[in-house]
């Protein structure tokens, strides 16, 4: 194998392995924050093409417990400043 093709290789993967090592996106489903839909998911497939839009918004991969834990931390952090 050529330098270029081994080059050509790991950068094809790096998708892969970034989705495979991040468990939001390793689970494979997003959600609207505006309306709370789900949608199942390839998330290397999303890092190299897009992630789905809904209601004008790109999807999170954050749960809806994920960003309700998160919102509860920040409100707590602001009410200390």
């Amino acid at each position: 194998m050529t330098d270029l093709s081994k080059l050509i290789n790991r950068a094809g993967s790096i998708h892969e392995t970034i989705a495979e090592s991040v468990p939001q996106i390793r689970r494979g489903i997003v959600w609207c924050t505006i309306c709370g839909r789900s949608q199942k998911v390839d998330g290397a497939e999303c890092m190299r093409s897009g992630w789905p839009v809904c209601h004008g918004y790109t999807m999170t991969i954050d749960s809806p417990d994920e960003r309700a834990t998160l919102k509860a931390l920040q409100t707590k952090e602001a009410g200390r400043g």
